[in-house]
Parts: structure tokens; sequence; C-alpha cells
């Protein structure tokens, strides 16, 4: 009798902790598509915004610069930066 009593008790605490643990999952799901939405919000926004960056001639025709480099005296390195 007693082992029959003892299992379920550990039957209803395995329900219980199952049912915490779907209602937690649930908070998340509805959390994470809040978050969705915002982000699918702002993008939205972003999609729309005019572009105000005037174009410039300084940056389209820019190059690198490459620079040799030797550490050990011996082997060239280069280095491009941009």
């Amino acid at each position: 009798m007693k082992t029959d009593e003892v299992e379920g008790k550990v039957e209803r605490n395995i329900e219980e902790v199952r049912s915490e643990v779907q209602g937690k999952i649930e908070e998340e799901k509805v959390e994470v598509q809040r978050k969705i939405s915002d982000i699918e919000k702002r993008l939205k926004a972003l999609e729309t915004k005019p572009n105000n960056f005037p174009e410039s001639s300084e940056l389209m025709n820019s190059r690198p610069t490459v620079k040799p480099l030797t550490f050990d005296g011996l082997t060239s390195w280069t280095v491009s930066e941009t």
C-alpha cells in the first residue's frame, strides 16, 4: 500500500511539473512572437524610410591602400586597408 501512495504522489508531481513546463513554453512562445512582430514592424519602417545619404564621389572612387610589410625581414606580406 505504501508504494502505491508514493507512486501516486510521484505521478502527481510529474504531472504538475509537466503542466508548469507547458505553461512556461506557451509564455515563451507568446514572447517570441511579440518580438518577431516588433522586428517585422521595425523592418517595414526601415524599408519605407527614404535614403537621405548623398552619394559622395570620395566614397565611390576610393581605392584600398596596399602596403608591403616584413615581420622577419625576409617574407613580404601585403596588407590591404579599406
